[in-house]
């Protein structure tokens, strides 16, 4: 799998750097100087997201990021084939003759270059390390292009409908790569999402020789909640308690929901003697923060170690110790914490 995940990300950053010297061509053709500004800021644009996915290639050489995609052979196949496409684009881009050809150009590479692959491993970089990475600017990237085009060829030319169509059509792409990672109910990492984010994670731990914490939470008497209030009083609780868990840790930890009424918290860095603080932290404030009118307790569990070796493996056997420790403090009445 990782020899595959490198391929992927190989092939990415060859498409950018293409696109990239396809607007400097552009740059060279261009007679008005303001236009040829333009296209080297949009080359440089798609320089500087090379530098992104070097790095994610570095990371997957070392074996680093998990495998966000379902069918990762068939995402590779698509690459390939627009990585052609976007050969024959580079050709064409050596031969214009309008601005614009010089657009319509721009355009097509643009729609060719809306993968959700991309949108995946943009939103697991900004999970895991806060980074700004190339989705954070692609919507004023797209749009600037629809500005340029009204500026040098006024709008008689109809392609600023394109240029707002294929913006259109990247937030859809955007929505649907964060389906496969995001928990719709409660807007909190899935446990797919969950464990994507703290593979890479935990090979930092390993490298930097932190100690991770995990936190196992459920929902005490949820059942009840729904039988007394209703499912749609249970899926309002479920909402609360994910937005409460997430607000009281760290912008460096991890929250999401492990399944029903469970969630799993991922300390990326902790001292094992302040696990039970944060833990009894969390548990205080969905006791006291409850915004459903309906009283809400968690028992939790908790449990932390180094990485040393195996990382999937012994993320696993920190999961499965706090999930130990949450059924403890269940059985001894609820509504408390147990790190041992």
């Amino acid at each position: 799998m990782t020899d595959i995940l490198v391929e992927i990300l190989d092939i990415s950053y060859k498409l950018d750097r293409k696109a990239s010297q396809i607007y400097a061509n552009f740059s060279k053709a261009a007679e008005i100087s303001k236009l040829k500004s333009f296209w080297n800021k949009v080359s440089a644009e798609e320089h500087e997201h090379t530098v992104f996915w070097k790095r994610l290639l570095d990371m997957a050489r070392k074996g680093m990021l998990p495998n966000v995609f379902d069918h990762p052979s068939e995402v590779l196949k698509e690459l390939k084939e627009t990585l052609s496409r976007i050969d024959a684009l580079v050709e064409r881009s050596r031969q214009i003759r309008s601005i614009d050809d010089a657009f319509l150009i721009a355009y097509r590479l643009e729609f060719y270059m809306l993968h959700p692959q991309f949108e995946s491993l943009f939103h697991l970089m900004e999970t895991v390390s806060g980074e700004h990475t190339p989705g954070n600017y692609y919507e004023d990237h797209l749009r600037s292009f629809v500005e340029a085009l009204k500026e040098f060829q006024g709008e008689a030319t109809g392609m600023e409908f394109l240029g707002e169509t294929i913006i259109r059509i990247r937030e859809l792409t955007k929505q649907i790569a964060l389906q496969s990672h995001i928990d719709f109910l409660t807007g909190i990492l899935n446990r797919r999402g969950i464990f994507n984010t703290i593979i890479p994670l935990s090979y930092i731990a390993q490298r930097n020789n932190y100690t991770v914490g995990l936190m196992m939470i459920d929902i005490d008497h949820f059942k009840k909640i729904n039988d007394i209030h209703g499912n749609l009083k249970g899926d309002e609780v479920l909402r609360s308690t994910a937005q409460i868990i997430k607000s009281g840790i760290r912008s460096s930890d991890i929250a999401g929901r492990y399944g029903g009424e469970e969630f799993l918290i991922y300390l990326s860095n902790v001292a094992p003697e302040h696990l039970f603080t944060i833990a009894e932290k969390v548990r205080k404030a969905v006791e006291s923060q409850s915004s459903t009118g309906i009283p809400v307790t968690i028992s939790i569990g908790a449990s932390c170690g180094l990485i040393r070796e195996n990382i999937e493996s012994e993320v696993d056997g920190l999961i499965q110790k706090a999930d130990i420790r949450l059924y403890a403090a269940k059985e001894s009445g609820r509504n408390r914490v147990v790190v041992e």
